[in-house]
């Protein structure tokens, strides 16, 4: 019994850990001077006992995908030197944009906290339950985000614009899965709306026009809504 208890448990672990978002880590690295970037520099970070590396572009620019939530140091190489920052956050879902910017040459390993501002560049909007509930525009979501987010607006075909980018440009997941469009949910078995105007998370995929990410009712949700209107 013990065995099969501790057999479910590892399960249940696994499956949790498979679910939680990942987040990005991405920016420049720069030269001391802090204005020439640093091309090809090779840069490391380590994720749960196993380092995963990374080469900076022509331009400077590195980035990290799909990495779980937590904080964790950067590691730069240079000649014989290992620059470390330490303290960069990740949350889920989101990127965290972080320039690096190289120190003068001084001993072997030079360690660094990063305790400055980071970019933001995690555009995203939330309509959540209790806003969903009091919202004249509950049956047609469509309406109800473009009136409630000022960066978004609909054309002539109805279709959905975001910042300004052209029609088509967005994309739709419902409950996960990709979608041309979301004119076919009802409103009322919406649970919550995130549209990301900016800074998608990987996972996503490039797109230039935005992210609607619609999470739909359950069974069990629209039973015990149904439930407590009976009383």
């Amino acid at each position: 019994m013990k065995k099969l208890l501790l057999v479910s448990i590892i399960g249940l672990s696994s499956l949790l850990n498979a679910q939680v978002s990942l987040g990005t880590i991405k920016g420049k690295v720069y030269s001391t001077d802090s204005v020439n970037v640093v091309s090809f520099a090779r840069l490391s970070i380590e994720v749960d006992g196993n380092f995963i590396g990374a080469m900076a572009e022509l331009d400077g620019k590195y980035e990290f995908k799909d990495i779980k939530p937590g904080v964790y140091n950067i590691k730069v190489k240079r000649d014989t030197q290992d620059i470390i920052f330490s303290g960069v956050e990740v949350n889920p879902d989101q990127i965290t944009m972080m320039n690096l910017y190289m120190p003068p040459v001084m001993s072997k390993e030079v360690i660094i906290p990063v305790d400055g501002p980071k970019i933001d560049v995690n555009h995203v909007e939330k309509i959540g339950r209790d806003d969903l509930i009091h919202n004249i525009n509950i049956r047609n979501p469509i309406k109800m985000i473009v009136n409630t987010m000022s960066e978004v607006s609909v054309n002539e075909n109805n279709q959905m614009i975001i910042r300004g980018s052209r029609a088509g440009d967005v994309v739709y997941f419902v409950d996960g899965v990709k979608m041309t469009n979301m004119q076919s949910v009802p409103g009322v078995a919406v649970r919550g709306i995130s549209v990301y105007t900016g800074g998608v998370p990987a996972k996503y995929g490039d797109t230039t026009g935005g992210v609607v990410i619609l999470e739909t009712k359950s069974y069990f949700d629209l039973y015990y809504e149904w439930k407590a209107s009976q009383n």
